[in-house]
């Protein structure tokens, strides 16, 4: 299941790279927050996973809940909303193109990633079943 669960991975950060993110500008901690000159940002982190199809003894397929959290700096742009969506937008074709499966929801909202920088974060779920 590891080995599946890091090739899926791996395929989220292509479809980073493809939609703009620098692999210097992904990060895998829940906690981590980009500093200056890392924007566009996203963090990827496995939120949970629970068993499908069980039968007596254990569960056939295993469901992993991804999110992925696009960062952007909104401080320069007059129309935040659309710089994330945009951001979202191409993560999610190219994430299409790649696994072959969509997205399962995506919510947003602003933060502050230092004192005083403002963003606005697109949190992406991902499901996979493997």
């Amino acid at each position: 299941m590891t080995a599946k669960y890091q090739a899926l991975r791996t395929q989220i950060v292509t479809a980073l790279n493809n939609a703009g993110i620098s692999s210097d500008n992904i990060f895998f901690r829940r906690d981590d927050v980009p500093g200056p000159g890392h924007y566009p940002a996203a963090v990827v982190y496995l939120d949970s996973d629970q068993g499908t199809n069980p039968t007596k003894h254990f569960n056939n397929n295993l469901q992993l809940n991804i999110t992925v959290a696009l960062v952007a700096d909104i401080n320069k742009e007059s129309d935040p909303d659309v710089a994330a969506m945009t951001l979202k937008e191409a993560f999610r074709e190219q994430y299409k193109t790649i696994v072959d499966q969509d997205v399962t929801a995506c919510e947003y909202y602003d933060a502050r990633a230092d004192s005083s920088r403002k963003v606005r974060i697109a949190k992406i779920k991902v499901e996979y079943t493997i």
